[in-house]
């Protein structure tokens, strides 16, 4: 049981030092202004791997993000539910927008 509390911790504190290099990269990513589906995915995909551990897969890491963004919701008194709900909103828009505009997806 020691031993898993150990490596808990080391993987805590490893995850810990990873978004804090990270951190800088993210704050550019927001920065940087987005116009197409690519750049999207692109940004969310750094995102995503910024706050996943070394050895989990990206449908992990994407799960793994999206239970600790309930997490928050919950703390902040916020419906993640409602979030979600409007994002696919936008996703859908701009979906058909690029479709329409001759673009990839």
């Amino acid at each position: 049981m020691r031993r898993k509390r150990k490596l808990m911790a080391a993987q805590k504190e490893a995850a810990a030092e990873r978004r804090a290099k990270v951190r800088p990269m993210l704050k550019r990513i927001a920065r940087e202004p987005v116009t197409d589906n690519r750049s999207r995915a692109k940004r969310a995909e750094e995102t995503v791997l910024s706050h996943a551990d070394e050895d989990y897969s990206i449908d992990y890491a994407i799960t793994d993000l999206l239970v600790d963004l309930r997490h928050l919701c919950d703390f902040k008194g916020l419906s993640f539910v409602d979030h979600d709900r409007t994002a696919h909103d936008h996703y859908t828009e701009e979906v058909v927008e690029e479709r329409h505009a001759g673009g990839a997806v």
